[in-house]
């Protein structure tokens, strides 16, 4: 055994050795430590102002999952899907009427947003597709070609040809020996007549009444979410206005210049409107994470601040001096910089988890504390300043080493999670441990020496340890007792221990995208946690919706093929009617011309007059075959078209003019649209109005996306697996938000099951290499154990579940935790040999005890803080570490010793 205890013992030395080197550093050259710390902390402050914050939640998981992978070709595709959106709330339906209206305008005037804006169904939006959407009922309404004549010529002179042009159809039919039509076509064409003058009047008297045109068709899923004057409606009497702007992705610092520009769009709108009692928020993913970026970091630099008072204080209390303080806070100030500088060289920002760790980070870099109290101890000794340093890092360097080890091996478990958010943490954690440790070997000697002269004055010792040491040696047994019996009731509630993935609660309720996004959730038809499918075609896009919608667990469908029927023969035919009903010897009417004539009101009245004695004529002839339910409808459309000859009568013909441009410009692209396809024999995805192509269509103009509102609340995962499983089946190219929300809870807990057993394992590993033997190592990991049942029970009793921020918790604890045992446990081992086997209490919770309590508060602290963050996610993250590591604090100064005590290894 000669070679082995003679390998340990080299190994030993050159560990001391290191050591010496290293401390000898600060010691004899301390101006020089010091400016190669300050000349660190520079270069890191400097990339420290390039480092952003990531809200996306496309990097929290690998892009390597499947899931992932197919989310992130869909966005590369299309661009990013989930749109913000206005939810309109409260007051009257008028009232949000007008504010919906309001923001429209205001909305669509800025850069690069208009078409993009939703709010309302006007004809303009969807002209492409007023003749194309049911041309069946339009080609009934068409007469014969030897009763049209040249009719279709007169519309290029606007509203008096089309007047002339329907006067000259029911004078032709009049013509006839007898009306062939049947008596339900002509009800038919005559109450679209009367939709046609009541929409025309109502526009001349400010009524939005063009609108109605669309009621000239049978809308079908297209009007499904919109009240009868086409305003976009959600399911709770509230209003919803859609907004298209391009975003390439979810990034806080790049959708948040967008979301400013249209909240401060909103709020001039508001105001303009003059109407009281209605809001409007701006939700929507987008409007989320922007207003996470702003929580974060808000919250970043309030916890950052409370930290760092809350570690100065600590340390100055522990050492009762100012100086003494800040020679231990010197490597925290140190390690935080220069460990985000690396961040920012390595990775390049931080996420929404990295984001919390600030305070964090400040709070682990403990060291300092552990060497100078053990210089403090050599120095009442009487050992001179120099030596005592040399000394207490020799001393303190196996613990330190144990705990720095077992803390980074611990986090660095999270790299075998697939959520790359937690890998980062691992890896941020990790280094700034090291960071910390060198940055204490390196500044931390030659503080003392400058800061604290060549007689530093001993820090006093902490009250109340020697009584705990009595309490301890007195009460052993008991003590024990009580650690299991709580440990027992815990443990009772483990099992109501649950996972939230609804991530969107991080926000306070009071937040305005949250507070949209709760009534956006419970609407079936506009919820934004959505599955996206792909599709190559019109048609393609219309056999995935038929399926989909064949599904319980689907709501509804978002699908461009809505605004087009199913091209068969029939359909074919009557779009090829209308299309030759709109051309005059072979050739297009010229509708664009139409739109720009003027329109002379004498000229325009007169023809309704004409028109209105036709009708006349026609109820009569009705009549007198007898076909009074016919003739009353013509009644119907005469009488408005009556009032509409009125009120032309009273209108500006500049207003006529405006009005005959707007509506023939809507007719000329309709036009457009219905002769394509007819020339081309199929749908394009050039045929839908542009304000759905930014919603439908790929950036190449390749393919179409549908967007798959699931049935229920998505948020619960049975329902989110049953209906991923189902759209899957259909197409296993589904992606999306919708599509994660099962699979991401599973992953996140699958991944910390397994990161949570490794690092229980290499934690254990480590101590059974430092302290070789298993009772000590048990005995070690005793308070670690304990301290995680009760961290884990006492959560159900504080209203908590883990959620995508806290999960790191377990492992967190495990390499935190580990390091009050460890040194504790090195500090008994040092004492056993001083006393001829038998430990003193006073030895281990004297310095050693007092050193870990100081250590371990300003960790606390470092959570603690975090319970200011308005931020939900930091806030309870904080606070449930809160509890975990108070929990080891009291039982590695209390249960551990007295288990010491109890095994006669102690007294």
């Amino acid at each position: 055994m000669a070679a082995p205890d003679s390998y340990r013992d080299s190994v030993r030395r050159g560990l001391v050795a290191t050591i010496k080197r290293v401390a000898l550093i600060g010691a004899r050259r301390p101006f020089l430590a010091l400016a190669i710390g300050v000349v660190l902390v520079a270069i890191s402050g400097v990339l420290l102002a390039g480092l952003k914050i990531s809200t996306s939640r496309r990097d929290l998981v690998s892009a390597e999952h499947p899931s992932q992978r197919r989310t992130l070709e869909f966005d590369d595709k299309f661009g990013y899907p989930n749109a913000p959106a206005i939810i309109v709330t409260g007051g009257s339906q008028e009232d949000r009427r007008k504010v919906v209206d309001a923001i429209e305008r205001e909305v669509e005037s800025l850069p690069n947003m208009d078409q993009r804006v939703l709010g309302r169904v006007h004809p303009e939006d969807i002209a492409e597709v007023l003749l194309v959407a049911d041309p069946e009922s339009i080609a009934k309404a068409i007469p014969p070609d030897d009763q049209r004549g040249d009719g279709a010529k007169k519309l290029e002179d606007g509203f008096v040809g089309w007047v002339q042009l329907l006067d000259g159809q029911l004078q032709a039919g009049l013509d006839q020996e007898e009306i062939k039509a049947s008596d339900a076509d002509m009800k038919d064409g005559f109450t679209r007549l009367k939709t046609l003058f009541g929409a025309f009047q109502d526009e001349l008297e400010g009524k939005s009444g063009l609108v109605q045109l669309a009621d000239l068709q049978n809308r079908g899923q297209i009007s499904r979410g919109l009240d009868e004057l086409g305003y976009v409606q959600g399911g709770g009497g509230h209003n919803i206005i859609g907004l298209f702007p391009m975003l390439e992705g979810d990034e806080g610092y790049e959708v948040r210049p967008v979301v400013r520009e249209l909240r401060e769009a909103r709020d001039r709108a508001v105001a303009a409107s003059g109407v009281q009692g209605v809001r409007a928020d701006v939700t929507g993913l987008p409007a989320l994470v922007t207003d996470e970026l702003a929580m974060i970091e808000r919250d970043l630099a309030v916890t950052s601040i409370a930290a760092t008072i809350a570690m100065v204080l600590t340390l100055y209390w522990g050492f009762r001096s100012f100086r003494q303080a800040m020679v231990s806070f010197l490597p925290l100030g140190f390690g935080t910089v220069v460990t985000f500088g690396i961040v920012r060289l390595i990775l390049g920002k931080l996420n929404l988890i990295t984001a919390s760790f600030t305070s964090v980070l400040l709070g682990l870099g403990d060291f300092g504390v552990h060497i100078q109290r053990g210089f403090s101890d050599l120095l009442k000794k009487g050992h001179p300043p120099k030596a005592a340093m040399q000394e207490a890092m020799l001393h303190a360097g196996p613990g330190l080493l144990i705990g720095t080890l077992s803390v980074s091996v611990a986090f660095l478990t999270t790299l075998v999670t697939e959520f790359t958010a937690f890998a980062e943490l691992g890896l941020i954690v990790s280094v700034g441990l090291v960071v910390m440790l060198a940055g204490t070997y390196l500044l931390v000697p030659a503080a003392v020496l400058i800061l604290l002269g060549k007689k530093p004055r001993p820090s006093p010792e902490l009250p109340g340890f020697r009584r705990l040491a009595a309490f301890v040696k007195a009460w052993p047994k008991s003590i024990l007792l009580a650690s299991l019996a709580i440990t027992v009731f815990f443990a009772c509630f483990l099992p109501r221990v649950t996972f939230n993935g609804r991530y969107f609660d991080f926000l306070p309720t009071d937040t305005e995208s949250a507070r949209g996004l709760r009534v956006l959730q419970d609407d079936q038809t506009a919820n934004p946690f959505v599955a996206n499918l792909r599709a190559k075609s019109i048609d393609e896009a219309r056999d995935f919706a038929e399926r989909l919608r064949a599904l319980d667990t689907v709501s509804s469908v978002e699908t461009p093929s809505d605004f087009f029927p199913k091209l068969d023969e029939p359909q074919m035919t009557a779009l090829k009617k209308v299309v030759h009903a709109l051309e005059h010897d072979g050739k297009p009417v010229d509708l664009a011309a139409a739109a720009n004539k003027q329109v002379d009101r004498e000229a325009f009245s007169k023809e309704l007059g004409n028109l209105r004695s036709t009708m006349d004529e026609v109820a009569f002839a009705l009549r007198s075959g007898g076909r009074e339910d016919v003739a009353k409808s013509v009644d119907a459309a005469k009488a408005q078209l009556t009032s509409l000859r009125e009120q032309v009568e009273k209108t500006d013909p500049a207003r006529l003019s405006q009005l005959q441009k707007q509506t023939f410009s809507i007719l000329h692209r309709a036009q457009t649209t219905a002769r394509n396809i007819v020339e081309r024999g199929g749908y394009s995805v050039e045929d839908l109005p542009p304000l759905f192509q930014h919603r439908f269509v790929s950036k190449d103009k390749t393919e179409v996306a549908l967007f798959i509102h699931p049935k229920g609340d998505i948020w619960e995962v049975p329902v989110a697996e049953k209906f991923t499983k189902d759209i899957s089946a259909i197409s296993p190219e589904v992606s999306g938000i919708a599509t994660t929300l099962a699979e991401h809870p599973k992953l996140i807990v699958r991944g910390f099951e397994r990161a949570s057993v490794l690092a229980a394992i290499l934690v254990l590993f480590i101590l059974g290499v430092s302290f070789r033997r298993p009772a000590d190592v048990l005995t070690a990991a005793m308070p670690l154990v304990l301290a995680s049942v009760w961290m884990l029970g006492a959560m159900p009793l504080m209203g908590m579940q883990f959620n995508h921020a806290n999960m790191v918790v377990l492992p967190l604890l495990l390499g935190l935790g580990v390091e009050s045992g460890a040194h504790i446990m090195s500090r008994y081992r040092q004492s056993l040999q001083e006393h001829d086997g038998v430990a003193k209490l006073d030895d281990i919770l004297g310095s050693t005890g007092s050193a870990v309590f100081v250590a371990v508060l300003t960790t606390i602290f470092g959570f603690s803080v975090m319970m200011l963050a308005d931020y939900r996610a930091m806030f309870g993250l904080g606070l449930i570490m809160t509890v975990g590591m108070s929990a080891t604090l009291v039982l590695s100064l209390v249960a551990l010793p007295a288990c010491l005590v109890l095994l006669k290894r102690a007294e």
